[in-house]
């Protein structure tokens, strides 16, 4: 019975090994790759600029979606990703206007990681309109007791 045990202890060693390294390995280079992109785009020239941009805008959108709660299992994995989702908000997402919208519903979603977001989040660039319609959705939100701490963040 404690062969067993032991052996089973090992084999729960492994797979957390395995699992951390693989975490760490993406985390880190995500990371890397964000930071080469906004370097890129405050570098380059502004005829590449706009590559740049889509390029930075479409990493910021593949990070957000592909989050879960495996890549949260782990305080450096998770600290890596938060400053890469920094990183990729604060060049790429804050004050445009195409993208206030979709950060202020990740962030209404419970987006694990939002701090970075809540903090990118500049409504003041949106069209009349659109300011409006955000702050409807806002003060909806804050009726919401599921909602209404993220609400208020970004409030």
């Amino acid at each position: 019975m404690a062969q067993s045990r032991e052996k089973r202890n090992a084999l729960l060693g492994e797979v957390h090994t395995g699992v951390l390294d693989r975490t760490a390995v993406a985390s880190a280079t995500m990371e890397h790759i964000a930071r080469l992109i906004a370097r890129m785009s405050i570098l380059c020239s502004s005829s590449h600029r706009s590559g740049a941009q889509m390029t930075g805008r479409a990493i910021f959108k593949t990070v957000t979606s592909s989050l879960g709660a495996s890549e949260m299992l782990f305080p450096a994995a998770s600290a890596a990703y938060e400053h890469t989702l920094r990183i990729l908000a604060e060049e790429f997402v804050r004050m445009q206007p195409s993208e206030q919208i979709s950060v202020m519903v990740l962030v209404l979603e419970g987006f694990p990681l939002s701090d970075p977001l809540v903090e990118c989040f500049t409504p003041e660039c949106l069209s009349s309109t659109e300011l409006c319609s955000a702050y409807t959705r806002l003060s909806e939100a804050v009726r919401d007791p599921e909602r209404s701490v993220s609400a208020l963040k970004l409030l």
